[in-house]
């Protein structure tokens, strides 16, 4: 394309020399514009300075593979969260997994989430809690400047919020869910029997690929509003579809509180882990890849090493390809491109 343009720039009737009345050659100066006709010079005119404006990845950001594989982990996550969603209505509905033993996990993992984010945000407001305060110390003729501490009011509002405030609404918001749940349960349980089997599970499995689909994976930085709310839609419709082909009304009650935190609770603990630690953040998906795998094992071994291997590919032969094709990256700029206004 840019050989061509600058074989177009020599055709016919381009020449840049003019011939004077006295005879004398004269030479304009070419000028950069396309809102007035030049005399002498086609519209597409090209010098020799065209080729050497052309810059080579200019925008290029190179990747680190623990910085790609770390973000990785999200997709691994979601895609967890899904089978271990199948894992465990399979479970229940061969009466192999005991509802109170799934309240009992629920219950210690939502105690646990909360101590997690409790006790990281109680670490992240620690540095705010003593401000530093510019003093002037001066003996004789002459001073000398320090730095001194004075305890602001940042710990009492860091120990009032563990005292209560916010642990007390996160209660109370539990407890009503809770009995939301378990009012609804038997409705739940009945909502989906006149409608076939083999359709219930075929929209359950649409609405978890929607969910997969719609999941926010850039950790609440996406553009697009209520994404995440759809996918978590997406997912809860889903539970509530296979709801009904569960045994008894304490099986529904245990299977929609774990569809609650693996899609709602679970993924807001995930993000406001990433925000304050990486490293718990690996740990914390470690954590969670692990016990899907578990639960797959229950199930079927050709589902947990399907799991395994496609944590594999998404989590280490993916990043590993993405940090090798960057040597490929070759975007070229240049005079040719659509121009970019700039403000003064």
């Amino acid at each position: 394309m840019v050989e061509g343009a600058r074989r177009g720039g020599h055709a016919p009737g381009g020449n840049a020399d003019m011939t004077a009345a006295g005879g004398v050659v004269t030479r304009q100066t070419h000028r950069k514009v396309l809102y007035e006709e030049q005399a002498g010079y086609p519209d597409n005119f090209t010098g020799e300075w065209f080729l050497n404006e052309m810059q080579k990845n200019v925008n290029f950001v190179t990747y680190d593979l623990w910085t790609v594989m770390q973000e990785s982990l999200v997709v691994s996550q979601a895609l967890g969260s899904v089978c271990a969603f199948a894992a465990v209505f399979l479970l229940l509905r061969d009466g192999q997994l005991d509802p109170r033993l799934l309240l009992s996990v629920c219950a210690a993992g939502q105690v646990a989430g909360c101590s997690l984010h409790i006790s990281s945000r109680a670490l992240s407001a620690r540095p705010t809690a003593a401000s530093k305060t510019r003093c002037k110390t001066g003996g004789g003729g002459g001073g000398s400047e320090g730095w001194g501490e004075s305890e602001s009011s940042g710990g009492s509002d860091a120990a009032s919020w563990l005292g209560g405030v916010s642990l007390l609404e996160a209660g109370k918001s539990t407890f009503l869910v809770c009995a939301l749940l378990l009012g609804l349960s038997p409705v739940l349980g009945s909502l989906t029997d006149t409608i076939s089997t083999d359709t219930v599970y075929a929209m359950s499995i649409a609405l978890l690929f929607l969910h997969l689909s719609l999941y926010d994976y850039s950790g609440g930085t996406s553009t697009v509003q209520g994404r995440d709310v759809a996918a978590l839609n997406c997912a809860l419709f889903g539970a509530v579809c296979v709801a009904s082909r569960l045994p008894s009304t304490t099986d529904v009650f245990a299977f929609m509180a774990f569809s609650l935190q693996s899609f709602a609770a679970f993924p807001d603990l995930r993000r406001a882990t990433k925000r304050r630690s990486m490293n718990a953040f690996v740990v914390l998906s470690l954590t969670a890849i692990a016990a899907t795998l578990l639960l797959l094992q229950q199930v079927s071994g050709i589902g947990c090493a399907a799991y395994g291997l496609a944590v594999a590919f998404i989590s280490l032969v993916c990043p590993v390809w993405l940090v090798h094709s960057q040597q490929y990256k070759d975007e070229i700029q240049g005079p040719w491109d659509e121009a970019v206004p700039s403000p003064q």
